[in-house]
């Protein structure tokens, strides 16, 4: 569900950015309300284990399929990576998230939990979840997917 921006009635600011100033707290705002997109809050979100922004972020149609800009992965193997569960299960109940898809090195969102974070629960959940797109989509586990990493180039 896309919500519009309406900025005929509010002047210079979106609905989103006025939805993330009454939600934060005074000393995150600064580093919020300056990002432009819904999924650019959710990339840092994502860094920060911050609920709040990322939830705000996907209610307002964040990609959850993006790559982080600075560590050119998967926004969902940032957040498992840095073992935050909350912000996992907040991706997850959108259904847009797609886990069959790898890093650059080709590990799994459920492998970044378990080999960076040390959260099995996180990895045994994200592995359900993956094990069911895998199976749904005809995909076979054993070929990586690689999303576009924009100048970053795989070569195996």
């Amino acid at each position: 569900m896309f919500l519009e921006d309406d900025r005929s009635n509010y002047g210079s600011k979106s609905l989103f950015s006025m939805k993330m100033e009454e939600i934060l707290p005074e000393t995150l705002r600064g580093v919020y309300i300056t990002l432009s997109s819904p999924t650019e809050v959710l990339s840092v979100a994502a860094v920060e284990g911050d609920l709040e922004p990322a939830e705000v972020a996907i209610a307002y149609d964040a990609d959850v399929n993006a790559v982080h800009p600075v560590f050119e992965l998967p926004i969902i193997h940032v957040v498992a990576g840095h073992g935050f569960r909350n912000i996992a299960e907040a991706i997850l109940k959108t259904e847009r998230c797609d886990l069959t898809v790898r890093d650059r090195l080709g590990r799994l969102a459920s492998d970044c939990a378990a080999l960076c974070a040390h959260d099995y629960e996180l990895a045994d959940r994200l592995a359900e979840v993956q094990a069911a797109q895998f199976r749904s989509s005809g995909k076979d586990p054993r070929r990586a997917t690689m999303p576009n990493y924009g100048s970053f180039r795989y070569e195996p």
